[in-house]
Formats: C-alpha cells, structure tokens, sequence
C-alpha cells in the first residue's frame, strides 16, 4: 500500500467491485463523449459492469489496484501477462522470447481525478 497525497493505491478487494463498476462507466461516459457513439455510451449497463467487474475479481487474475480518496474509489487499473491472442502477429515475436512480457489492460480515473499523476502512480503500480 502506499500513499499518494490523501490519495491511496492498494490492491483492490472483492468489496470494491461496486465502485470500481461506477468509476469504469463514468471514465467511459466522460473519456469517449465524442469518441465513441453517444448512444452506447448512454446505455452501458451497471449491472453488466459489475457482473464482470465481480467475476474479474474473484479470479485474482490480473492485477487489480484501486485509487481511493477518503475510502472512495476514484480511479483503478487492471495488469497482468501479455495477451497475445488480442494482439495476433503485432506481438508474435513474444512467443518465443524468454523474457516476461505484461500489459497494462486498463486505467480509468473519474474526471476531476485526473492531472494530478493519479494514472502515473497506477501505472508504476502495475510495472512493480
């Protein structure tokens, strides 16, 4: 765990499913507003969220951090072992590599979050 003003970033918990759910589709609705179709922004669905946001956490598998202010998740980021299946021959050089290769598969902030090194410090997390 460490500290980050009154910002903390700790491993997240079965518990923070909710929160984590909330802070995804927010990022989304703010970060793609313009982006990505309007109409499927307005009609991501929470309870889908969080069933997955439930099972993900429940497998312990990826990394899973939380940015909490004050007990509040704001922000969270996902990370674990390279996919290349996602990624077909782009990384299909990585197959035969012995070195460990990772991604990170998500960092979403809530807004009034960001510019204050929030994502940095997560992706720091991540890398350690």
């Amino acid at each position: 765990m460490s500290r980050f003003e009154r910002y903390e970033i700790r491993e997240a918990l079965p518990g923070d499913a909710e929160g984590i759910a909330f802070v995804h589709i927010k990022s989304w609705k703010t970060s793609y507003a313009g982006i990505i179709d309007q109409s499927y922004l307005d009609n991501i669905s929470y309870d889908q969220r969080l069933a997955l946001r439930k099972k993900i956490l429940a497998s312990k598998d990826p990394l899973q951090l939380v940015v909490t202010l004050n007990g509040q998740i704001v922000g969270f980021a996902d990370a674990g072992p390279l996919r290349p299946e996602l990624h077909h021959e782009r990384y299909s050089f990585f197959k035969d590599s012995q070195e460990k290769r990772a991604e990170i598969y998500a960092i979403y902030l809530l807004e009034e979050h960001k510019g204050k090194g929030l994502g940095r410090a997560l992706y720091q997390h991540c890398r350690d």
